[in-house]
């Protein structure tokens, strides 16, 4: 019953409008300072991947306004996250720390570790769930994941390398 739109789950209405809870990588931003988002990212070791959450519609446009917190999780893909990062063997390569209270439309990062592997192309997933202010709208969705993929050390046997400050060896 398309009345009263804001009731979830109306057994009167059975094809709701649902929106989705998306998690984007931010790639950089436009000229305007805005962020320019992705559904993936690269991203080189020992800096921080950042991304943001945003409410969208079915047509995958962002709901401006939108509010409400969501929890985000971290899923190893052929990276390996942790806690904290207690050796640079290479076992370690991104921070998994669950973050809770998210604001949509807020970035938030997780650290991708250096190492002194030559070890390219790791990847995890980022993914949004626990949408705090569901109950406004018809039906809530949780989007694809972000996949990252680490991005190794350009020359992993040169320690001088001027493009690599803090290279290992």
């Amino acid at each position: 019953d398309d009345s009263n739109p804001d009731t979830p789950d109306d057994p009167d209405e059975p094809d709701q409008e649902s929106v989705r809870i998306q998690v984007f990588a931010v790639i950089g931003t436009d000229a305007q300072g805005d962020p320019i988002l992705a559904d993936a990212n690269d991203v080189p070791e020992g800096t921080d991947a950042t991304y943001v959450a945003h409410l969208v519609d079915p047509d995958g446009n962002i709901i401006p306004g939108a509010t409400g917190n969501v929890t985000i999780s971290f899923t190893n893909g052929t990276a390996t996250g942790v806690g904290t990062q207690t050796t640079e063997d290479g076992s370690q390569d991104y921070i998994n720390t669950q973050q809770l209270n998210v604001a949509l439309g807020a970035t938030f990062t997780t650290a991708v570790l250096d190492d002194y592997l030559a070890d390219n192309g790791q990847t995890f997933t980022v993914q949004a769930s626990d949408y705090s202010n569901a109950a406004a709208y018809e039906g809530v969705v949780f989007g694809d994941a972000v996949t990252t993929t680490i991005i190794d050390d350009s020359n992993p046997d040169t320690p001088d390398d001027p493009d690599e400050p803090d290279q290992e060896s």
